[in-house]
């Protein structure tokens, strides 16, 4: 049980089988590396009571600490919150690179799932699904993310900010918000990107450039693709979609940023940015 902060340093490795139980506003803090490899048979277990409990990596300024996340179940779990010190995420990583794959995350409370800084990730074959908020965040990190299924999510699917990353397979289903969120310069490739009873398939902000192929949507209650400015010290963004199927998804441009939807050009239109956000699924 861990029921407040407890701060491991160096590499802290847990058997396939723990189980581990934040009560509370209890937390855990790795400042190194954090190996927890379940198996299929023998996975390892983090649950919270009351939506609380959370998971913070620390890593170095050079990156050289590597955790592995592999075969483990979250389950509900919060942000740890206590004076001035407050994580946004549920398992935040901090200038870490890490390996996270065949685990599933499951009903949190926190702002972000899974929250990512400076980091260099390998996101593979995980699901998310049942979250007040965001279920994963990039900020300023370098990675890939493949055969990803996320669900029942309050606000985006996966969101970068000022991150490079290659995406396939990823599956968004009753994302409230956007499935895929682009902002700040971000560089993303998509291959496979498959979405349902979802806000917006694919926003492009900020001086992001977005590149995808292979989409299959249905029921989006905003847009399927867009590309405006929120924040005016960025240049345009742009979205290069290839649709071989043709199926002529509904795709807005704003003024200053570009859409290109099988080479063509989608004429821009104005895109009220604030009405945007206090009047949509945007709203937060």
């Amino acid at each position: 049980f861990i029921d407040e902060l407890e701060v491991y340093y160096g590499q802290l490795i847990i058997e396939p089988g723990t189980q581990i139980h934040f009560q509370d506003n209890g937390a855990l803090v790795v400042v190194g590396e954090l190996e927890a490899k379940g198996s299929p048979k023998d996975p390892i277990l983090f649950s919270g009571t009351e939506l609380g409990g959370s998971i913070y990596i620390i890593g170095s300024l050079d990156q050289t600490n590597n955790s592995v996340i592999s075969n483990a179940y979250f389950l509900n779990l919060g942000a740890f919150e206590k004076s001035l010190f407050r994580l946004t995420g549920a398992l935040t990583l901090y200038k870490s690179n890490a390996l996270i794959k065949e685990s599933i995350f499951d009903n949190f409370s926190s702002e972000d799932v899974i929250n990512v800084v400076n980091g260099n990730i390998i996101f593979n074959n995980n699901v998310v699904k049942n979250s007040v908020s965001d279920a994963v965040d990039f900020d300023f990190s370098t990675g890939s993310v493949d055969n990803f299924f996320v669900s029942n999510i309050g606000g985006d699917g996966l969101a970068f900010s000022g991150s490079t990353f290659d995406l396939s397979e990823i599956s968004c289903y009753k994302v409230k918000d956007k499935c895929i969120s682009a902002g700040e310069s971000s560089i993303i490739n998509i291959n496979n990107l498959l979405a349902s009873e979802t806000g917006v398939g694919i926003a492009s902000k900020d001086g992001s450039k977005v590149v995808v192929k292979d989409v299959n949507f249905s029921e989006i209650t905003l847009k399927p693709f867009m590309a405006y400015n929120k924040k005016p010290i960025f240049e345009g963004a742009r979205l290069d979609i290839t649709d071989e199927f043709e199926k002529n998804y509904d795709a807005i441009s704003q003024y200053g940023s570009s859409i290109y939807y099988n080479n063509q050009k989608v004429e821009p239109v104005d895109i009220n940015i604030t009405e945007l956000y206090s009047d949509s699924i945007m709203k937060k």
